[in-house]
């Protein structure tokens, strides 16, 4: 029997605004056949709102701004984003910033990955296809999908409900946009060979941005650790952000540089809270910092609530504790795991886990 499902709150956020609070200047009567010259920089963001998912596993694979009169084009991001979208619940991730020709711009192109995962409530995965999206007036539109690449593309045109967005020469503008999560259609949840997704996608406008004040985020490789100033260089795409933690406290987080070591010589991902990202400076001043790490389960032991988590390379092994209700998904020895690590116990020699999440597919390799 078929299940439908209306996912509630995810958005994906990609934005686009000045660093000022007018964001968007633009109007219904803007002439978008021509640019008006010289470059502003377009800060890309993802988010998410709330979710009755657990997890939500997609890969977006292109961003690009067009302006259909001249054929003017900017794209937005540098390699392909995987995101677990619940895990951005009221944060904003910074993706990638980009130069682009000053002007306006009628269209957002965006290409994602057609195969997606998800695990509700209580557990259960599916694998699951992108295959329509609803458009303004919630007519179902089919997705331009690529079999032989696994690509799905869509359009959004018109750009904003008051007409083209408006890149702003040598300032910081930001784009958002919705993947409205409330409006997603899941069908045959349960059977990947079935499921199928059909998705929303609207640009937020300034004012929406603006009410949700969503503290931001940025993943990265630690580089250049000085534990006694509490600083360091993360390392994301071509741009490196200078880093500092002096505001989270040991209390806070307990052994924090230690795992920001570990994480340094591994060449673990760090995600990076912060109120803000200064994005002319490139400086992130951090409120907390997780450490990622793949890889899969062995020697459970569900009494002292610890396991040892193999990695890349596959004779590597570090020491995790974990609280329960941390766990998304019925954890077992052998089971392929996602490992957000908080600390470190210099005692019992163990990492502590925020969250341990279960995956379908094997992402070792990504450490």
């Amino acid at each position: 029997m078929d299940r439908k499902t209306i996912i509630s709150a995810f958005v994906l956020t990609a934005v686009l605004a000045c660093l000022i609070p007018a964001f968007f200047s633009c109007g219904s009567g803007q002439d978008t056949s021509s640019q008006s010259g010289g470059t502003g920089m377009v800060d890309l963001y993802f988010t998410d709102d709330a979710a009755d998912y657990k997890e939500v596993l997609l890969t977006v694979h292109r961003v690009q701004l067009i302006n259909s009169g001249n054929q003017v084009s900017c794209d937005l991001l540098e390699a392909p984003v995987a995101l677990d979208i619940p895990r951005l619940a009221d944060l904003m991730q910074f993706g990638n910033a980009a130069s682009c020709p000053s002007g306006s711009y009628n269209r957002i192109h965006i290409e994602l990955e057609q195969s997606l995962e998800l695990m509700d409530k209580t557990g259960a995965f599916s694998g699951c296809r992108f295959t329509s999206y609803l458009d303004n007036s919630n007519q179902s539109n089919m997705l331009n999908c690529n079999s032989d690449t696994g690509i799905c593309a869509l359009d959004i045109n018109g750009a904003v409900r008051r007409g083209a967005l408006e890149i702003l020469r040598d300032r910081n503008n930001k784009l958002s946009l919705d993947f409205d999560l409330k409006s997603f259609i899941v069908e045959n949840f349960g059977d990947p060979s079935a499921c199928s997704v059909a998705l929303k996608v609207r640009p937020l406008e300034d004012s929406e941005i603006i009410q949700r004040r969503d503290k931001e985020s940025i993943s990265g490789a630690i580089v250049g650790l000085d534990t006694a100033a509490r600083s360091c260089t993360l390392k994301k795409g071509s741009r490196p952000f200078a880093m500092t933690y002096g505001g989270i406290s040991e209390a806070a987080q307990p052994g924090l540089n230690a795992l920001l070591l570990t994480a340094q010589e591994m060449r673990f991902t760090a995600l990076v809270q912060a109120a803000a990202l200064d994005l002319e400076a490139y400086k992130v001043d951090a409120t907390a910092i997780s450490v990622t790490v793949r890889g899969l389960v062995q020697d459970l032991d569900l009494s002292a609530k610890t396991f040892a988590l193999q990695y890349k390379p596959p004779d590597r092994t570090i020491m995790v504790s974990y609280d329960p209700s941390a766990v998304e998904g019925p954890l077992a020895d052998t089971a392929k795991v996602e490992v957000a690590l908080s600390g470190f116990d210099e005692v019992s020699g163990v990492y502590r886990a925020e969250r341990v999440a279960l995956r379908k597919t094997g992402r070792e390799s990504d450490n």
